[in-house]
């Protein structure tokens, strides 16, 4: 009994350090790739040529474009749209297709 209550400590505390540890990293160190960019040079069959920039290097306009195509409405939450996961369950509920 000693044993399983160890791993149901263990096992959700490694995914917590897995998952936080390369958020932490990669806010002060440039990631050396994304999946578009590797997806992209598995598709062409070469590396990507790119080059990072700093965020005041590049419009505020264009920095909100880049986070807009993901989240539209990232300006007015805090971090959650609580509402698109809401309309999500209530779709994936409804038997459609995963959002």
């Amino acid at each position: 009994m000693r044993r399983i209550s160890r791993w149901v400590i263990l096992v959700p505390l490694v995914f917590a350090v897995a998952s936080v540890l390369p958020v932490l990293l990669f806010r002060w160190v440039p990631p050396p790739s994304s999946s578009v960019m590797l997806q992209r040079g598995l598709a062409e069959g070469r590396a990507q040529d790119f080059r990072w920039v700093s965020l005041q290097a590049i419009s505020p306009e264009a920095a909100l474009a880049v986070v807009a195509a993901e989240d539209q409405k990232f300006p007015s939450h805090w971090g959650l749209d609580l509402d698109a996961i809401r309309d999500a369950v209530s779709h994936n509920a409804q038997g459609g297709r995963l959002r």
